[in-house]
């Protein structure tokens, strides 16, 4: 059995890339995935986790997670994703989220499906 430095290095020679943690699910493409609305970036280190939160027995209001600090805790969703789901409607919400911040969004819906774009002023 090779050592796993020895591994390493064929695969770097090979010119397979090493991604650490590339093989684990994205924040971002979780339904539980709230962007920020701030920011024109659909993922960032300031979205929320929909999956964890504390409600305010007062307001009635729900104060989520940051996503990063769910991810870095191992009790809620950990670096693995524990509670990861994959977001059936992905590009949909992306293009919702940068449609609030463009001046004159475009949807062109067609037989081939449906094509958005951002017109700035």
């Amino acid at each position: 059995m090779k050592s796993l430095s020895v591994i390493l290095e064929n695969d770097m020679t090979k010119g397979i890339p090493i991604i650490k943690n590339g093989e684990l699910p994205a924040c971002k493409q979780c339904h539980f995935y709230r962007a920020n609305s701030y920011l024109m970036e659909y993922g960032s280190h300031y979205g929320m986790c929909g999956k964890f939160g504390i409600k305010d027995i007062i307001t009635d209001k729900i104060l989520f997670h940051y996503a990063d600090h769910c991810r870095n805790t191992d009790s809620l969703c950990g670096n693995s994703g524990t509670y990861f789901k994959q977001e059936p409607y992905l590009w949909w919400k992306e293009k919702i989220h940068t449609t609030k911040k463009c001046a004159i969004p475009i949807f062109i819906v067609s037989g081939m499906g449906m094509m958005y774009y951002c017109m700035k002023q």
